[in-house]
């Protein structure tokens, strides 16, 4: 009984972090500010909060890694 009890704490602490890592905090995932921060979409449909330097940023990191490697 105590590792049934023991697995359903350890699945229910995973389903909350996993809840909480996505969470819209307003805050640019790269530098952590809260001035002008947006929602994108990347290719595999996944959501970033990024200010627009760092959006800037990614975008040409990912043009030149296509184009040179």
């Amino acid at each position: 009984m105590k590792k049934f009890l023991s697995l359903i704490l350890a699945a229910m602490a995973v389903c909350s972090v996993f809840a909480f890592a996505g969470c819209k905090d307003n805050k640019c995932d790269d530098c952590n500010t809260t001035e002008n921060v947006k929602v994108y979409t990347d290719s595999k449909d996944k959501e970033h909060e990024l200010c627009p330097s760092c959006y800037a940023k990614r975008v040409t990191d990912g043009l030149l890694g296509g184009l040179l490697g």
